[in-house]
């Protein structure tokens, strides 16, 4: 049976009000129309997954829940919740 690897957008909020909280998005891989990578764009949200606070665990954090981070994080902008820091990443999809 073959696995699927799904890219996947992942937003952390480590400043959120609520505490540090990963948001993990479907991604959407970006092309140029000759066919050159451009990056990606987040796509619906799939779900949030809270954290402890510190940059170390949140690779433990998505690890243990199955995802990857793929890109070096990119921010932070900073927003209603704090700071936001994005990366992308990818999820293995079992087959059923």
């Amino acid at each position: 049976m073959t696995t699927i690897e799904e890219a996947i957008v992942i937003i952390a909020h480590p400043q959120d009000p609520e505490g540090p909280a990963l948001h993990i998005h479907a991604g959407e891989v970006l092309f140029s129309e000759d066919g050159q990578f451009v990056g990606f764009d987040h796509g619906d949200r799939w779900e949030v997954i809270g954290y402890t606070p510190g940059v170390d665990n949140i690779d433990t954090t998505l690890t243990a829940h199955g995802f990857r981070r793929t890109t070096p994080w990119s921010g932070p902008l900073v927003t209603r919740r704090g700071e936001r820091w994005t990366a992308c990443g990818v999820v293995r999809i079992e087959p059923v």
